[in-house]
């Protein structure tokens, strides 16, 4: 009865071990679709950005200042959580479209277009 015992602890080691090894494996693939996808992700983003120099700076620096705005606005909105949570995000999308009708203004009144 001893010996049933002992192989069996040594089964059930065994079996941890491979369910461990599994886990790493998935991790590891996870981590590396991750990796490929924010790769993906950044070089779209510069692209992006290089084709939108090209056509209008303007336009692109508009882009990039409501992005970092999000941005801010959302990490702002995250570490401040509560009540007054939505007066501030209020105040910030306020802000945002502030600033975006005035470059925009700013913008239209250059481009010679109207």
């Amino acid at each position: 009865m001893a010996q049933t015992v002992t192989s069996g602890r040594k089964h059930g080691g065994w079996r941890r071990a491979w369910e461990w090894g599994k886990e790493i494996v998935v991790e590891f693939a996870g981590e590396a679709i991750l990796q490929v996808l924010s790769c993906l992700l950044l070089a779209g983003a510069v692209f992006g950005a290089f084709w939108g120099w090209r056509e209008s700076p303007e336009l692109t620096l508009g882009a990039v200042a409501v992005l970092l705005i999000g941005a801010v606005a959302a990490i702002a909105a995250r570490r401040h959580p509560g009540p007054p949570r939505a007066r501030r995000m209020g105040a910030t999308l306020l802000s945002v479209l502030v600033l975006l009708a005035l470059w925009f203004i700013g913008y239209g009144s250059n481009c010679g277009c109207v």
